[in-house]
């Protein structure tokens, strides 16, 4: 289905948001700045600011020990912060010494100098956190003036942290230093716009607190308070939602906002509409080709050849040995039946013949045992063959062991062909089908893929998953997928 989509969004300006670099409040005749205001250097430094050429390598050696404490924090792995630490001071001491005492830098690279002490000293990933977003936002400041800093770098944003939420990194690929292996790839990509995360508060309308109808949260809408303060949910600020944007139904999303939400824009094409639903599942035996051994009389196994579960067997090859005396009785009878005196089985033993020969084939014994009794006689030992051809998953017998009419004894299944069982969460139901296609991919087979059709979904929902499994059956001619 080929679909043409119009999206017209109306976004904020920054000159709402340039306010929190000058607003004030007035709080019990006392007066603060306005929450998230930011200091004259990182203002200055919001300008063109470049470093003096002798700062300049000293401040990259600050960027790639910064990087490495990164990847600690992200892998939380706290030994190995103090010497990075260490490392980072170090070159924070030197560009200190390259950079004129009163260049807009000069003060972040003191902040970031202390909290490089007190993150040397950290005793736990949350203290190194916290000291680790102070330097952050100092090192974000100075390269948003300087250009030649954010070379080789990428900024990234964290909603779900409390504190400061940019970080710095040298590759594309995410990994957050605030949530760590928890939530390593939570974030978006951001501007070096060192205090763009605190526009929410600032991205009111003129008037100020008075037009504000509620606060809510960008990950949860249907919160509403009338006071700032976090989400009872997920703990994000809440942002406020003016009484001009509810009273016209337009929504203004400034460029926190739209960071905090995860909003991306890209220019409008004509394709053809397809929605990917990603699953997680596992390779099963093809439950319609499995064959069980049981027996319909009891006896002892004697002699136990497919003693290995996993083990493959042939149709018609030997698995064990038993001895039944029931079995052994019925072969006698067989015999004597079959050596009466011509005038008794003309007459009578005819019919008494065949039925001794229908028992025997009733108890499972093939055309070919019967003919090697009459040849050679009844068998104390009887041989027990596969029914089909595949590989032991079960195997519930030892040599000497007892067995029991009806008891399975072995199960054989072929792998020839193979279910893949799908998860599907209860919210993409609504999109798959029976006959749609599926690419199927396995962790011990990097790079390859398997192609297969959905043939069956199951008519109930797991209650502990809320999902309903799909089946795609894929052939497995050279045996490379394994069942679980």
């Amino acid at each position: 289905m080929n679909t043409t989509v119009k999206l017209t969004a109306i976004v904020a300006t920054l000159a709402a948001a340039s306010s929190l670099l000058l607003g004030w409040s007035v709080h019990t005749g006392s007066s603060r700045p306005f929450p998230g205001a930011v200091s004259a250097s990182e203002q200055a430094m919001s300008k063109p600011m470049p470093v003096p050429d002798a700062a300049l390598m000293p401040l990259e050696q600050v960027y790639a020990a910064y990087d490495r404490l990164r990847d600690h924090l992200a892998l939380d792995q706290l030994p190995g912060v103090a010497a990075d630490a260490q490392a980072l001071t170090a070159a924070l001491t030197a560009a200190k010494l390259a950079l004129p005492a009163d260049h807009p830098a000069a003060e972040m690279v003191v902040t970031a100098l202390a909290q490089g002490g007190h993150l040397a000293a950290a005793a736990s990933l949350e203290d190194a956190r916290e000291h680790f977003a102070t330097i952050s936002h100092a090192l974000v400041a100075i390269a948003e003036g300087e250009p030649r800093l954010q070379k080789g770098h990428f900024v990234f944003s964290c909603p779900m942290t409390k504190g400061y939420k940019k970080w710095i990194q040298g590759t594309a690929t995410k990994s957050n230093p605030y949530m760590g292996t928890m939530m390593s790839t939570c974030g978006t990509t951001t501007t070096w716009m060192a205090d763009e995360h605190a526009a929410p508060h600032a991205a009111m309308s003129p008037g100020g607190a008075k037009d504000i109808a509620f606060y809510t949260c960008s990950m949860h809408p249907a919160v509403k308070m009338q006071t700032p303060g976090s989400c009872p949910i997920c703990s994000m600020d809440l942002i406020p939602v003016t009484k001009e944007q509810v009273a016209s139904g337009e929504i203004m999303v400034d460029e926190s906002r739209r960071q905090l939400i995860g909003i991306r824009t890209a220019a409008v094409t004509r394709q053809p509409m397809r929605i990917v639903v990603h699953a997680v599942g596992h390779v099963a035996y093809d439950e319609s080709g499995y064959s069980d051994v049981s027996l319909k009389v009891g006896g002892w196994v004697t002699k136990l050849i497919a003693d290995t579960t996993g083990a493959f067997v042939e149709k018609g090859r030997p698995l064990f040995t038993l001895y039944s005396p029931e079995l052994y009785a019925a072969e006698q009878e067989y015999l004597q039946m079959l050596h009466a005196q011509p005038t008794t089985a003309t007459a009578v033993g005819g019919g008494i013949l065949e039925a001794a020969q229908e028992r025997l084939r009733l108890w499972d014994l093939d055309d070919a045992q019967i003919n090697e009794i009459r040849a050679k006689g009844a068998q104390k030992d009887q041989v027990i063959v596969a029914p089909a051809s595949g590989y032991l998953i079960a195997k519930d017998i030892v040599q000497g062991a007892a067995v029991m009419p009806g008891q399975r004894l072995f199960r054989i299944a072929p792998i020839d062909r193979i279910w893949v069982l799908a998860e599907i969460f209860e919210t993409d139901i609504a999109v798959v089908t029976v006959g749609q296609s599926a690419t199927v991919s396995l962790p011990y087979a990097p790079g390859e893929t398997f192609s297969g059709t959905i043939d069956y979904l199951y008519p109930y929902l797991n209650a502990d998953t809320r999902s309903v499994r799909a089946r795609i059956q894929l052939t497995n001619v050279d045996h490379h997928l394994r069942p679980d």
